[in-house]
């Protein structure tokens, strides 16, 4: 066999070997609204999306419990980074600007949370599709038994009636999604105590803030995205 035979034949073998690896890169994404089983993040163009980095900011946000009795601790803003991954689900960071415990009175955050406290969170999409029920997110801690913080909380007074210490945050916050179905380039994300499932120190709790949230970059040509339905 002549030596640019074997070289012939060496190139086309090497061809072979590239196109089977390259094949799995190169499949087409997922596309949305061709299912009915469960709920996903789009993008404008109908595609499911993939490791999607978002990124949102809201006003005043309340995290309250009945710790103490009844505990409240108002902070001025919000921002929110996260990751929007396939099949519905996500994972970022809820953060709380200049936080203040105005209840009980006489006790206070630290000095470090009263500046910022951060919120880890696993994201996820209603897991259910149900005809005439619009999609929901719940976000949920990402340690051990759902904890998501450990609260520091001070005594400004001897009066305070909540003892010095750490009290773990844990559970899940579901939020409403207002206009998820259509295809925007902002979505909010509403927070309600009636939707709340947390703990402070295994006291009830809750979140009430409305977060604004884009992606951190364009996709195809567009900005816009939507929740639809998945396979």
């Amino acid at each position: 066999m002549s030596r640019t035979r074997l070289i012939l034949m060496a190139l086309l073998a090497a061809f072979v070997v590239s196109a089977v690896v390259l094949a799995p890169a190169m499949a087409e994404p997922k596309k949305c609204a061709t299912g009915s089983t469960h709920w996903v993040f789009c993008y404008n163009n109908n595609e499911e999306m993939s490791n999607q980095k978002a990124e949102g900011s809201g006003g005043t946000a309340i995290l309250a419990s009945t710790i103490g009795g009844e505990a409240k601790f108002e902070c001025d803003s919000s921002t929110l980074a996260a990751e929007l991954e396939a099949s519905g689900k996500g994972k970022g960071t809820i953060t709380l600007h200049k936080c203040k415990e105005t209840l009980p009175e006489h006790c206070r955050l630290t000095a470090a949370e009263e500046t910022e406290i951060k919120l880890p969170f696993a994201e996820t999409l209603s897991s259910e599709y149900k005809k005439g029920v619009p999609p929901e997110a719940a976000f949920a801690g990402t340690q051990a038994g759902e904890e998501i913080y450990d609260l520091g909380i001070e005594h400004e007074t001897s009066a305070c009636p909540i003892p010095t210490g750490s009290y773990a945050i844990t559970g899940k916050q579901e939020t409403e999604l207002p206009k998820a179905e259509e295809s925007l380039t902002e979505h909010e994300i509403v927070a309600k105590k009636s939707l709340s499932d947390m703990k402070i120190g295994g006291n009830a709790a809750s979140l009430s803030a409305t977060d604004k949230v884009k992606m951190s970059s364009s996709h195809g040509g567009s900005s816009a995205w939507y929740v639809g339905l998945g396979n």
